[in-house]
């Protein structure tokens, strides 16, 4: 028992620690380990080797190579576009009263409505927590697992998706700040949450915020057969996601609902920034085009 309870809580708290921490954190590592991706020269990996490989070069100067850069296609999606905050945060401010009031305009469940995935921890267990733990942090995998695309045959449409995780992860803290609803655990104790209860308010749900801001980006760059093939399915990736957090025992539908509303205006107002309607809209079409 203890070996198994070791060995659970280990891979439990890495995961959700480095995935979730390293997605709300912003750490530079925690970017890097949390979203599932391989990137830099090299693809981002190390090899065992102790010693460098040995230059024909009598001067080692000379063996140096000139005249490089990094190379746009080797920077992580998620750092590239934290690159581009200031032209974003130009056009959108997180507190504009569009978001308040998006908030505010949904309609409370009843509490049966509210609970019901909370309370499903059977169904919750034996269908949901694999991928509800794997979605405790960053989730941009799935989005890419969906298209079949990585950053390098696709980098528009993966800075697209680290876009609208990235955006609508900011907006939907600054409001959860300014609501300060407690946490289902708070609310029922006992509850005793399938994951850890994170370390902010519940309303909204970002998880709801970012997917559904995920998945309009992608559906407004979908045209022709990619939009019959890919259009319900991302529809159905950002429901899930949303509702995994229900059934983690994280959120109650309000906060999901709130989450939906938020990432309606979040998305119109992204579309509005020059490089995002310029560049990453249209080389994302083009990129997912059949």
């Amino acid at each position: 028992m203890t070996i198994k309870g070791a060995g659970h809580g280990g891979t439990h708290g890495g995961t959700h620690g480095g995935t979730h921490g390293g997605t709300h954190g912003g750490t530079h590592g925690g970017t890097h380990g949390g979203t599932h991706i391989a990137m830099g020269p090299g693809s981002g990996t190390v090899i065992p080797a102790n010693m460098p490989l040995p230059s024909s070069a009598a001067n080692a100067e000379t063996s140096i190579v000139r005249g490089l850069s990094f190379g746009d296609q080797n920077c992580h999606p998620d750092l590239w576009v934290i690159a581009k905050y200031n032209e974003i945060f130009a056009v959108l401010s997180p507190d504009d009263d569009r978001f308040g009031a998006a908030l505010t305009s949904i309609t409370p469940a009843s509490d049966e409505d509210n609970w019901s995935k909370i309370l499903d921890r059977k169904n919750a267990l034996q269908d949901y927590f694999s991928e509800t733990a794997d979605q405790s942090g960053n989730f941009d995998h799935y989005y890419h697992n969906v298209l079949s695309i990585n950053t390098r045959s696709h980098p528009n449409t993966a800075r697209l998706i680290a876009l609208g995780m990235s955006v609508a992860g900011v907006i939907g803290l600054y409001w959860k700040m300014k609501f300060n609803r407690p946490r289902p655990a708070q609310m029922m104790p006992g509850l005793f949450p399938l994951l850890p209860t994170p370390a902010h308010p519940t309303f909204p749900s970002n998880h709801a915020t970012q997917s559904h801001t995920v998945t309009a980006l992608l559906k407004h760059a979908l045209t022709g057969a990619a939009e019959t093939a890919y259009a319900r399915r991302l529809d159905e990736l950002a429901k899930r996601v949303s509702e995994n957090r229900e059934r983690a025992g994280l959120h109650v539908a309000d906060d999901t609902a709130g989450g939906i509303a938020l990432a309606q205006v979040v998305t119109e107002r992204l579309l509005e920034v020059g490089f995002v309607k310029d560049e990453l809209i249209p080389g994302c079409r083009a990129e997912l085009q059949i």
